[in-house]
């Protein structure tokens, strides 16, 4: 489930750098990686609690939102309830 409809890279360059908050709630704010083409997303409750529940998880980049994931392990969690 994508709340956001950003590519797998976009997600997973996303640091803490890019939420912001704007009259209390918070956003996604960066430009996209293969155009350049500036975004902004507001975060909803699901996703900032995926969010938050990753905050802890270890990480090569400590701003890194979601750590170090690859395509294949997100691609089978995300596509299994389907089948």
């Amino acid at each position: 489930m994508n709340f956001t409809a950003l590519s797998f890279v976009d997600l997973k360059e996303l640091t803490t750098d890019n939420i912001v908050e704007v009259y209390g709630e918070k956003w996604f704010v960066n430009k996209r990686h293969k155009t350049g083409v500036p975004y902004q997303v507001k975060l909803l409750a699901v996703p900032l609690q995926i969010i938050d529940r990753y905050r802890d998880y270890p990480k090569e980049n400590p701003k890194s939102v979601f750590g170090e994931v690859n395509y294949w392990s997100v691609s089978a969690v995300t596509t299994s309830p389907l089948r």
